[in-house]
């Protein structure tokens, strides 16, 4: 102990002051070490997977959903066409891109562990046509638009700036 610097010698009292730092700094890497540990190990098991999407023209695809197959990963591509599935098991893979008005593709992917796999899809527009879409709506039958009587005058609702309900008496009747 008294050889820690050369020519320098340690008080008693300062060796075991030394020593126990010594043996708590030393547990202090050893539990930090065991809790990165796994970490460091689940980060081996795992790659990713990345690439861009491009529409038949050449134009980058934007806003394309993008689905691994059989697991809960999925991203959507930016607005260059990218993407990137992060943490994925290394492991074989169907990929899968859609999009309204696209017809989808699903490409096969082999991920490794600590790699990144590149796959780059390259989509055909879809000339499918949306059926027609119908809307039906009702007039609400006991709105009224104009009272009798409102503050004594005979006002339409709009004129008026008081807030006030009008329950008529067909409401009250099929109540």
């Amino acid at each position: 102990m008294d050889k820690l610097i050369p020519g320098f010698t340690f008080a008693p009292e300062f060796k075991n002051i030394i020593i126990q730092m010594n043996t708590n700094t030393f547990k202090k890497f050893l539990s930090i070490f065991t809790l990165l540990l796994p970490v460091l190990l689940f980060a081996q098991e795992r790659g990713n997977i990345s690439g861009t999407v491009t529409l038949s023209g050449g134009t980058p695809a934007e806003n394309i959903s993008v689905v691994l197959r059989g697991t809960s990963h999925s991203t959507v591509t930016n607005g260059s066409g990218m993407y990137e599935i992060k943490n994925v098991k290394a492991g074989s893979y169907t990929l899968r891109v859609s999009a309204v008005g696209i017809t989808a593709v699903e490409q096969e992917v082999t991920v490794f562990a600590g790699s990144t796999a590149k796959q780059d899809i390259t989509l055909v527009e879809s000339l499918e046509q949306l059926q027609e879409v119908v809307i039906n709506g009702n007039k609400n039958r006991y709105q009224r638009t104009e009272s009798a009587t409102s503050s004594r005058i005979p006002l339409k609702h709009i004129e008026n700036a008081q807030v006030y309900n009008v329950v008529t008496k067909e409401l009250m009747a099929d109540q």
